[in-house]
């Protein structure tokens, strides 16, 4: 089939046209609507009626099979109260009482009126007879009701390296788990087949292609789902609708290396890079800071590693040849991933390692990562929620050098994501963020000096994601030869007003040169 969509507004990266010609799966050409419509016989003749048409989005980071079973747990992100948190589950468990286990996601304390965490005793309020698990929204916090600690056998004299177990007044366990000690209750999440693990995988397809990102590196798999994950994922890439990229999240690189022996990489389905998460979150408290936080300075985070392990890793996945993704939010996590980077990566980064998240950082951190061409993995609409929180965690002059946006467009190698079901997929939130650093209510603007352009922010959600890949060579622009994976979009975000990024629709999303997604339909 070969197509040609005229008379609209193409962004190429390197300037604008009207027109593109796709023959099968690759974009032909680009130029005017005259010229190209002079060349040759067309299968179909697409009228753009001056609509603007980007690359598809690549979601640099994200949990696609979180996100569906998001949407099967009792939803806590509404909640403005401990009282709410009981009452949702209430009523949750009123509407499905042969529940067995109360699984309830998105909580966040700072929405509430007095900022307290919720505990066991809380929770027990709801039932002390089933399990009930209840995740903070950033997924690092993880507060259960008595009955889960009685069946994990969790005590107060229990202890979990890179872990923690919060006591109560009394110091028994409060309930609330962070860290490595989610390992502890781990066999009471439920197991899913193939086949249901497809139907909720394709909840987030759907869900990702509505909002014009045609290519995620998704962070599910792991020992745990391993069997019937990378199965189901499969199935999702025999349909050719979306292109996906495992960050896997396995260990070590000897478990990395098994899997790899055995996975079949496709143009939709791609093993990535090994994941590790070094620290927690900076909502919960639990990302590793080395001065501590400002409201509590005997609390620097959770290291889910120590330094010698990490170098180990790092030492182990360069001899190896396997690319190495880490989250680090705090600077302490991100210090000390640099001196292992520092200690084996000899000659620039050819295997193109990442942090992801890369929240609190110093200028020194920042210069570190572009001498030694560690690539970021960010998420712009984290600003949103954390310009809120930061004056309450960390020092000013963190305040001023963290989220640096700017910064790292110019200086690294940068890629935007959302880290989905944390923040909406919807890239047009994050590209306002980056943009405006301005939060959604208008209330506050965070750090005015480390605004990006719209072409940056674009280009970090495309070009970025691709590099972040190794497929920069095919996708993320519109360019002769490069894959058809394009959207249309309903307002020109090249010079609407800034505040209606934010609510940009997507008319069509393409993929491959199909039409994957059509908002008339």
């Amino acid at each position: 089939m070969r197509k040609i969509y005229y008379n609209g507004k193409v962004y190429t990266n390197e300037g604008f046209h009207e027109a593109f010609i796709v023959n099968e799966n690759l974009i032909e050409e680009i130029g005017s609507s005259d010229s190209l419509l002079k060349k040759g016989i067309f299968d179909e003749k697409i009228d753009l009626n001056k609509q603007t048409v980007l690359p598809g989005f690549n979601d640099s980071h994200l949990h696609l099979f979180l996100y569906g079973k998001s949407l099967k747990c009792a939803s806590l992100n509404s909640a403005k109260s401990i009282e709410d948190l009981i009452l949702i589950g209430k009523n949750y468990l009123e509407k499905h009482p042969d529940t067995d286990v109360l699984i309830g996601e998105g909580y966040n304390q700072e929405n509430f009126t007095d900022k307290k965490m919720p505990t066991r005793y809380d929770l027990d309020q709801i039932s002390n007879s089933i399990p009930i698990i209840y995740s903070r929204i950033c997924g690092h916090i993880i507060t259960v009701n008595s009955k889960v600690l009685e069946i994990a056998k969790i005590t107060k004299d229990i202890k979990v390296p890179g872990g923690g177990i919060e006591k109560d007044e009394n110091g028994n366990p409060s309930g609330n788990l962070t860290e490595n000690a989610h390992r502890l209750i781990k066999e009471l999440f439920p197991l899913y087949g193939v086949d249901e693990s497809k139907k909720i995988i394709d909840e987030g397809v759907d869900y990702a292609l509505r909002n014009g990102v045609t290519s995620v590196q998704t962070n599910d798999i792991d020992l745990n789902n391993l069997d019937y994950l990378v199965k189901a994922y499969s199935l999702i890439a025999l349909e050719e609708k979306i292109r996906i990229c495992h960050q896997v999240t396995l260990g070590n690189t000897s478990n990395y290396l098994r899997i790899k022996r055995n996975f079949i990489s496709t143009p939709f389905n791609r093993l990535g890079p090994l994941k590790i998460f070094l620290d927690g979150s900076l909502g919960a408290r639990t990302a590793a800071l080395n001065d501590g936080y400002i409201a509590d300075t005997s609390n620097f985070g959770v290291m889910c590693y120590t330094q010698n392990e990490i170098d180990a890793l790092v030492k182990a996945a360069n001899e190896n040849e396997v690319s190495l993704v880490f989250h680090a939010i705090g600077d302490r996590a991100i210090a000390d991933l640099l001196r292992a980077f520092e200690k084996t990566n000899k000659e620039g980064n050819p295997l193109r390692h990442g942090i992801i998240h890369l929240q609190i950082t110093t200028n020194d951190i920042l210069q570190e990562m572009a001498k030694k061409d560690i690539c970021a993995l960010v998420q712009p609409a984290f600003l949103n929620t954390d310009m809120e929180i930061i004056e309450k965690r960390v020092s000013e002059k963190l305040i001023n050098s963290s989220y640096a946006y700017k910064t790292m467009v110019k200086t690294l190698k940068t890629s935007f994501g959302t880290d989905l079901p944390v923040e909406d997929i919807n890239p047009f939130k994050g590209i306002y963020l980056a943009i405006t650093r301005r939060n959604f209510q208008k209330t506050k603007i965070y750090n005015n000096d480390q605004f990006i352009t719209v072409k940056e922010a674009i280009d970090a959600y495309t070009i970025g994601g691709s590099y972040m890949s190794f497929e920069e060579d095919k996708k993320g622009m519109l360019k002769k030869d490069y894959l058809a994976d394009f959207i249309i979009i309903d307002k020109d975000i090249f010079t609407i007003d800034y505040e209606e990024i934010k609510d940009i629709r997507v008319i069509a999303t393409y993929v491959d040169g199909k039409k994957v997604f059509d908002s008339k339909n």
